[in-house]
C-alpha cells in the first residue's frame, strides 16, 4: 500500500510541477486583457492562432481536470469541443502553407480539360481529313470550311474551282 502512496505521490507532484510550468508560461498572457494581447500582434494568422489556443488550452485543462477526479473524460463533452477546435488548429495550417493548396490538383477539372482537349482534337483530325478528301476531289476547300464553320451541319457541295473562259479568246470590237 504504500508503494502504490509512494507511486501516486510522484504522480500528483509531477502534474504538479507541469501546472507550475503552464502557470509560469501564462503569466504574461495573463498579464494584460485578450483584447490588449489581440491589438499587440501584427499578424492575422497570429490573432487566429491565439484565439484558438486560448481556448483549446482551457478544454485541456478541463480534459485533465476530470481525469484527476475519476471521471472519464472521453464520455463527457468536452472531448466534442476539443475535436473540434482542432478543426480550427487544421484550417490556421492551412491557411499558413499556401504552397500545399497551389499544389493540390482539382482531379475532376483536369479530367474536363482532358476530355475536351481530346474532343477538341479528334474534331480537328477529322476535319483535316474531311479537307483533304474534298481537295483531292476537286472542290473548293476554302468555301467548303466557311460553310461548314457558319451552318454548323456540314459543308455545302459547290461546283469545282475552274475558270470557264480559260482558253476561250475574246474578239475584239471596239477597237481605237
Amino acid at each position: 500500500m504504500d508503494a502504490d502512496a509512494a507511486k501516486y505521490r510522484k504522480v500528483v507532484e509531477k502534474l504538479n510541477d507541469a501546472l507550475d510550468g503552464l502557470e509560469e508560461s501564462l503569466e504574461p498572457l495573463l498579464a494584460k486583457p485578450m483584447s490588449e494581447t489581440l491589438t499587440g500582434m501584427t499578424g492575422a494568422l497570429d490573432q487566429a492562432k491565439l484565439n484558438v489556443l486560448v481556448p483549446y488550452m482551457v478544454h485541456d485543462l478541463i480534459f485533465i481536470y476530470l481525469k484527476t477526479i475519476g471521471v472519464d473524460p472521453k464520455t463527457h463533452a468536452v472531448v466534442a469541443e476539443l475535436e473540434r477546435i482542432k478543426q480550427y488548429f487544421a484550417k490556421i495550417k492551412q491557411a499558413e502553407d499556401p504552397e500545399k493548396r497551389r499544389l493540390a490538383i482539382d482531379r475532376e477539372a483536369a479530367g474536363r480539360f482532358i476530355k475536351h482537349a481530346i474532343a477538341q482534337a479528334k474534331a480537328a483530325e477529322q476535319r483535316d481529313a474531311t479537307a483533304a478528301q474534298k481537295q483531292e476531289e476537286g472542290m473548293d476547300v476554302d468555301g467548303a470550311e466557311q460553310a461548314e464553320s457558319s451552318t454548323g451541319t456540314g459543308a455545302k457541295r459547290r461546283r469545282p474551282a475552274f475558270d470557264p473562259f480559260a482558253g476561250v479568246l475574246i474578239p475584239i470590237y471596239f477597237c481605237t
